[in-house]
Parts: C-alpha cells; structure tokens; sequence
C-alpha cells in the first residue's frame, strides 16, 4: 500500500520536472538551472503537502517541520559534503599522485549563482526522494529495503535525465544511500539538504560538472588511468563508510533512548 502510494507521487515528481522544463529556455543559460529548480522545488513542495492532506497526516512526520537547528544542521550538513568531497580527492591522491588545481577566474557572482542553484536542485530531489517517500516507505517495509528502493529510484531518474549507468552506480546510488541515512538519522530534511547541496558545489568548484567552476583539476598523462580506476571506487566506498557510520550512531542513540524510557 505505502508503495504504491510512493510510486504515484514519483510520477507525479517526474511530471513536475518535466513540465517546468521549458522554464529554462525563458530566462538566461546561465540562470535556467535556478529557474527550474526553483519552480519544480516549489511544485514538489505543494504535492507533497496534497498528499499528507489526503493521508491527514502532519509535515513532522516527512521532516518538513521548521525548527530552531534546522539552519545549524543544514550547515552541519553543507560542511560534512563539502569535507567528504575533500577526504575523496586527498584518499585519491595518496593513492595515485598529486592532482593539480588550477584557478579559471570566475568572479564573485558566479560562485553565488552556482551555490544557490545547487541548494535549490538539492531542495528539489530531497523533497522528491527523502521527504515523503522515504518516510511513508520506512514504517511499511523497513529502513534498508526502504533506503534501496528510494536509491533506485533516485538512480533510475537521473537516468531518464542522461546520465550515463557508470556515473549512476559509482556516484548517484551510494550518495543516495548517504542521504536517505541522513534524512533518517536528522528526521528532516535540512541535514541531507545541506549533505547533498555540499557536495555538488565542492564537484562544482573543483571543475566536475561541466561548466566552469573555481578550479580545474588535471593530473599527468602517467597517472590519469590510475586515477580513472582508482576514483571511482573511493567515490563508492567514502559515502558508503559514513552511511555506516550514522546508521550506527542511530542504532546506538535508539538503544540508549529506549533505556532511559525504560
């Protein structure tokens, strides 16, 4: 039942994006992701909030709820994706060879741009994949088999969006993992937010995400194949190290709870 609920809400998602897409060829290139993300966060907000409404459930119970931390674990989490984006290039260099960074330029107002779009982009998917969905799935079949069904899904939409399988499984399947643990962990939504809007602006200004960003990263003819197999597997086994992590300080912090109530 809770899947098949979770499963019209992602047609639903999947319809928003694709009809706010036009919104991008209204304004400038370089704002289109803005827009877009802008527009189709806000329509996920409003379905999301349809759905409960016909459920009669409340906003805490998806992790809607605005709280006093909620701009300190968004932070929390924006500094987490950031630092684990910087422990995989240091674990890739200590492991192959020093990677070198170059600056290209950009100014001031580009940097904010690109951090306000990756914010808005990291609302939009959480809101699709860690908000609702994950938590209606969690009570009905479980934690691991709801974080697996939500990855794949997460996964098979950016495949419908272009991206190729190998960046699907290295990048976008673990990294879901991550989120949805620390949606889990957070009961909320400001953490993985700020989890996910952290590490696509660090892949930004380090020059992965196609356009320019504050560096570019470069490596010797030598080492580039080394660095090709290397990265990948780092990239899988770091979100996969830290979701461990949490799910084990969530089994920790459940045990000790459970205790003082007892």
């Amino acid at each position: 039942m809770s899947l098949g609920k979770v499963v019209l809400f992602w047609a639903a998602y999947l319809a928003i994006l694709i009809a706010a897409s036009p919104l991008k060829g209204s304004v400038p290139e370089r704002w289109g992701q803005l827009v877009w993300g802008t527009s189709s966060a806000s329509a996920i907000l409003l379905l999301t909030l349809l759905f409960l409404s016909r459920e009669r459930r409340s906003i805490r119970e998806v992790g809607l709820n605005l709280e006093a931390a909620s701009v300190s674990r968004f932070v929390a989490g924006a500094l987490m994706g950031l630092t684990i984006y910087g422990l995989n290039v240091l674990l890739v260099t200590a492991l192959t060879s020093p990677i070198q960074f170059t600056r290209t330029g950009v100014d001031a107002g580009a940097v904010l741009l690109a951090v306000a779009t990756f914010i808005v982009l990291s609302m939009m998917e959480e809101l699709g994949f860690r908000g609702y969905s994950l938590r209606t799935l969690v009570p009905g079949i479980g934690l691991w088999k709801a974080q697996g069904v939500v990855a794949l899904a997460f996964g098979l939409s950016h495949l419908a969006f272009g991206w190729s399988w190998v960046t699907v499984l290295v990048g976008v399947l673990p990294n879901a993992l991550l989120f949805g643990m620390s949606a889990v962990v957070s009961r909320g939504l400001a953490l993985p937010i700020g989890l996910h809007a952290g590490i696509n602006v660090a892949r930004w200004a380090a020059g992965e995400k196609g356009t320019p960003g504050i560096w570019t990263m470069s490596a010797s003819d030598q080492t580039s194949g080394q660095i090709s197999a290397v990265a990948p597997v780092v990239g899988v086994a770091i979100p996969l190290l830290v979701s461990f992590v949490m799910w084990r300080w969530y089994q920790v912090h459940l045990k000790r709870a459970s205790a003082t109530e007892g």
